[in-house]
């Protein structure tokens, strides 16, 4: 919406996300098939990451904009651009897994119902919470 709102400043958001899907998440960090051998160590660096990147946005956020400009903006959209998403008042950077439960579940059953999903698997078993609780 930052980018957006720089290249044609008549748009106008109508909604958030929060406000179509309360506390429904943007993105979220996934590692397929967890148990097998030497996924765990990598579960735990990645998370480790993720806290740290998440803190880092809540406490420096200028600072935390320059990866992710590197990552995804150097030569296309300016850094300033990622400096006001990163504070944007639409932004909410969170990395405890369990914040999301709720409004997974919920998201999932309304997928079930409008047909995106067969059906439902338990929220429960699509989180590992002990790595995240590990790594505080």
């Amino acid at each position: 919406m930052t980018l957006i709102e720089d290249r044609d400043p008549s748009a106008k958001l109508i909604a958030t996300g929060a406000q179509i899907f309360k506390d429904q998440p943007g993105s979220v960090l996934g590692i397929y098939q967890p148990q097998r051998q030497g996924r765990r160590q990598l579960a735990e660096t990645l998370v480790r990451l993720v806290k740290r990147a998440t803190d880092l946005i809540k406490t420096d956020p200028k600072k935390a904009a320059i990866p992710v400009f590197r990552a995804l903006g150097a030569g296309i959209v300016p850094l300033a651009v990622f400096e006001r998403a990163m504070i944007s008042p639409s932004s909410h950077f969170i990395s405890n897994p369990a914040q999301i439960l709720e409004a997974t579940a919920e998201m999932q059953d309304y997928q079930v119902k409008i047909g995106v999903l067969k059906h439902a698997v338990p929220v429960d078993q699509a989180f590992d919470l002990s790595i995240f609780r590990n790594n505080l």
